[in-house]
């Protein structure tokens, strides 16, 4: 029987020894997490940003967590990204979790794989950094409702 080896430990078995990648081996978890409450009085609606931080340069995102304390009614929530590269901005709506409807049972979460049968999506890179943002398609948010996100990320 014979031993194998991934591709960060074949770096490391080589001779001479290469260093492997500092997000797989030791490399240090970062956390940007935030919360938004909706108020009473929502002014928030359709096409409307909440921000919730700063990636910076080199960022992995290999866990991100968006959720809601109760349903958010008939509004989409989208968790996404605003990215500036080369003087070009472009904001991605879906970047990093497409648009549904939240409620405290359905909170949604991308991290590496998912299921059996799905490849991993993670990490994504963010070498310019990115705007972390949770954007709103179909309809006014509803009032009262805490709105969650954790962004799990290494730096290279």
């Amino acid at each position: 029987m014979a031993n194998v080896y991934g591709t960060q430990q074949t770096k490391a078995n080589s001779v001479p020894m290469k260093m492997g990648d500092a997000h797989s081996m030791g490399g240090r978890m970062r956390v940007l997490s935030d919360s938004y409450v909706i108020p009473a009085a929502s002014s928030v609606a359709v096409g409307d940003v909440l921000t919730i931080g700063e990636l910076p340069r080199g960022a992995r995102v290999w866990e991100a967590h968006l959720g809601a304390s109760a349903s958010s009614g008939s509004a989409t929530l989208a968790l996404g990204t605003i990215v500036t590269s080369g003087g070009v901005t472009t904001t991605t709506a879906a970047a990093l979790l497409a648009a549904a409807v939240h409620s405290s049972n359905f909170n949604r979460s991308i991290e590496s794989g998912q299921t059996a049968t799905t490849a991993s999506v993670v990490p994504l890179s963010y070498p310019d950094g990115a705007t972390i943002i949770v954007t709103n398609a179909t309809a006014k948010w509803t009032s009262g409702v805490t709105i969650t996100c954790t962004i799990k990320y290494t730096i290279d």
